[in-house]
């Protein structure tokens, strides 16, 4: 799957799971789109929706805060 493609189905997985549409480039927790009930349950989904196990070592506020930060955590992990 190309990075362009992992983008939009991150950004589909994200406003799942928070119910709203998100706008580009948004700083998901600085701006508290996610608090951290939604972002366990971001995590949930990302693993069901990539088939990965994404380390506890991975949840930090760097990997989390935007959609490309996720998807270059996404990436690190598949490889």
């Amino acid at each position: 799957m190309s990075e362009n493609a992992n983008y939009k189905k991150i950004k589909s997985i994200i406003e799942s799971v928070i119910k709203k549409e998100l706008l580009q480039d948004q700083s998901l927790l600085d701006d508290g789109v996610l608090d951290s009930l939604m972002t366990l349950n971001l995590i949930e989904e990302l693993e069901k929706s990539f088939s990965i196990s994404i380390a506890t070592d991975e949840f930090s506020h760097f990997n989390f805060n935007s959609i490309i930060a996720i998807n270059k955590m996404i990436t690190r992990v598949i490889n």
